[in-house]
């Protein structure tokens, strides 16, 4: 569920519309809403407590968020939502700051791209990308 406007995507001959929502699953509903608002600045949009799920705006706009509480949570390593940033340093220290895991050190591409993968409550990975410039 999105709240963007039904405006469709450039180029989309299969009907998507502006905006995306990804979803996670979490074991403590309440735990995670403080995460993504607290520590990572979400805007909350809703919940439905009858079926354990919240919303939330991530900062790019277009992107939801959406937890739904469940009793186990697989973390998936496949898919990492990454979010550009203007520094990654000093990114990575605001949340270190507030006991956010990070998975080994960041690393640099010279000259293209910087990135620090960390995880949420439940392990689910996160990625801040900083660019340094375009490949040659």
């Amino acid at each position: 569920m999105t709240t963007s406007a039904a405006t469709p995507a450039p180029g989309s001959s299969l009907g998507f519309v502006n905006g995306l929502t990804l979803s996670l699953s979490v074991r403590d509903l309440e735990r995670s809403k403080r995460f993504y608002r607290d520590v990572l600045g979400f805007v909350f949009s809703y919940e439905v407590k009858e079926i354990a799920w919240a919303g939330f705006r991530t900062p790019t706009g277009d992107v939801m968020l959406g937890l739904s509480e469940v009793e186990e949570v697989k973390p998936n390593m496949g898919l990492v939502p990454t979010f550009n940033v203007s520094d990654v340093d000093a990114t990575r220290a605001k949340l270190e700051a507030q006991q956010v895991s990070f998975d080994g050190p960041t690393q640099t591409l010279a000259g293209v791209v910087k990135l620090a993968t960390f995880f949420d409550p439940d392990g689910h990975p996160f990625r801040l990308s900083e660019s340094l410039g375009q490949p040659g």
